[in-house]
């Protein structure tokens, strides 16, 4: 800030030297233009220079907003870089993926202790017989005869697609 009031102020001494010349732009005399020149890059600087400190001044608060709103008092944070919001949220995303592997891991066992109870559970009941198993019925060919005893084609007179019946046969 100081120096850009300096360079304000080499501006308004261009000014009063030149009150009473036919020329009021400085940048008009060759030796005022070097000047001038070296003003206006020491102005540049001085903004650049001002808008970094700014910006880090600016990484600086909303990293501690948001430590003190995140983060319980006496949290160990050590591992988050200063004034880098990008540090502090990659730092989050490991405690939190940390803590869901926790929680997945934990569940697993979970899962494990209630499978293992049901294997226990099955192994001390005793086991029934298992179930005679049921003959296929023997599927009678279309142009075979019925096995009702009519002397009809199976397919007209018990099939599946067997037309209605008219008349006693």
């Amino acid at each position: 800030m100081w120096r850009l009031r300096r360079c304000g102020q080499v501006e308004e001494s261009f000014i009063a030297t030149l009150d009473g010349d036919a020329q009021p732009d400085p940048m008009q005399n060759e030796a005022d233009t070097k000047i001038q020149n070296s003003v206006d890059r020491a102005r540049a600087q001085s903004h650049r220079l001002l808008h970094k400190c700014t910006a880090e001044l600016r990484k600086l608060q909303t990293e501690r907003h948001f430590r003190n709103e995140h983060f319980e008092a006496g949290a160990d944070i050590s591992n988050l870089g200063l004034c880098d919001l990008r540090a502090v949220r990659k730092g989050i995303d490991q405690q939190v993926a940390a803590s869901l592997r926790q929680h997945k891991l934990d569940e697993i066992n979970t899962l494990n202790q209630i499978f293992q109870d049901n294997e226990k559970r099955v192994a001390a009941t005793p086991m029934a017989p298992a179930p005679a198993p049921v003959a296929e019925e023997t599927q009678t060919p279309r142009n075979a005869p019925c096995p009702c005893g009519s002397r009809q084609k199976y397919k007209r007179c018990c099939g599946k697609n067997a037309p209605a019946v008219l008349h006693a046969a």
